[in-house]
């Protein structure tokens, strides 16, 4: 998930040496994002193999099949929800 008002290719473009799947969500609700269709063929474009999913629940259990570390980005509001999905406080 990523704010509309943020440079996805520019972003993702950085993340490319590091990054081998994307899974592309929407933004939570209440914020404009960029849609997760959007994401997916930007990634996909750049040479990041890219997915989608409906929500944070569905690509974190989509992601626990992965043998790699993953990494949740885009968007300080999703980093809140994925908090929230664990019953963490922020630090």
């Amino acid at each position: 998930a990523m704010l509309a008002n943020k440079d996805a290719t520019a972003f993702l473009a950085a993340l490319k040496p590091v990054a081998e799947r994307l899974i592309a969500i929407p933004m939570p609700k209440g914020h404009a994002g960029h849609a997760p269709e959007s994401l997916a063929k930007i990634a996909n474009e750049i040479g990041i193999k890219a997915e989608r999913a409906e929500d944070l629940s569905s690509a974190v259990q989509h992601a626990s099949g992965f043998k790699t570390s993953v990494l949740i980005c885009g968007s300080l509001y999703l980093a809140g929800d994925v908090l929230q999905l664990n019953n963490q406080e922020p630090v």
